[in-house]
């Protein structure tokens, strides 16, 4: 019989979720439980302590449930409803360092729509090693420690250059931020880093490229001459905001990590 998910997001997700579960409900890296941790955790609408799904999933402080659903029984391509369609779903039970549990969810069926039904609720996965979760949960805990004395430090060392109004050469890495609309056209936000250490902060479009954007920041080198415009500071890093640049020369790095 059919089946479609509800959305290419359902379906991503729960590609991305049933892969932890086939590695023993861990993740496989830091850097993977990070993500989840800022991009995935705040999407869940049942962050603990709370239930989910007609209260048949208990989620305890510090985790959250992904849902994922879709249709069994879907015919043709305007998505009509066969005769024996029923919905279902996968609720994914998180934590710190990957999936606690999975479950499989049914609904109540009515003439006029659906609802979760707990009682038919049935766990199909449970993580049971609890020392490993222990150890990776402390382990990752250190490397995030690490990692933010490394940032901060990085900052810290940052200074103003020059004077406001002064045209000077600056050399380094430069690394897209964001971009955005205004009454122009479109602008660009880049931090340039010198190899003291520096940083420097660039508005515009003067040194960005059609091929500067790949998923979220894409770095070249560059060394071009810029006009100081003001000194700023941001979370502890003093910053050099620079304009009307002029490119000596510029290369491709790749897509930043």
């Amino acid at each position: 019989m059919n089946f479609e998910w509800d959305s290419e997001y359902d379906r991503d997700m729960f590609r991305s979720l049933k892969g932890l579960v086939n590695n023993g409900g861990f993740f496989k890296s830091s850097g993977q439980a990070a993500f989840f941790e800022k991009s995935v955790r705040s999407g869940s609408h049942h962050v603990g302590p709370c239930t989910a799904w007609d209260h048949s999933v208990e989620i305890a402080e510090g985790q959250y449930a992904m849902i994922c659903e879709g249709i069994i029984g879907i015919t043709g391509d305007d998505r009509t409803w066969g005769s024996r369609a029923r919905r279902k779903a996968w609720i994914f039970l998180c934590d710190e360092v990957g999936v606690v549990a999975m479950f499989i969810g049914r609904c109540k069926h009515y003439s006029d729509g659906s609802a979760p039904n707990g009682e038919k609720t049935v766990r199909d996965f449970s993580r049971d090693d609890d020392s490993r979760a222990q150890e990776l949960a402390k382990t990752w805990a250190d490397e995030r420690s690490a990692k933010s004395k490394a940032l901060g430090d990085k900052r810290a060392a940052s200074k103003h250059v020059g004077e406001v109004g002064e045209r000077i050469e600056i050399g380094g890495v430069a690394r897209l931020i964001t971009s955005f609309d205004n009454a122009y056209g479109t602008s660009y936000m880049y931090m340039i880093e010198d190899k003291d250490g520096n940083a420097y902060k660039f508005i515009g479009t003067g040194i960005h490229t059609a091929d500067s954007i790949s998923g979220a920041t894409k770095t070249f080198s560059i060394k071009a001459k810029f006009t100081i415009k003001s000194h700023e500071e941001y979370n502890g890093q003093k910053q050099t905001v620079i304009n009307r640049p002029k490119i000596i020369e510029k290369e491709s790095l790749g897509v930043a990590a």
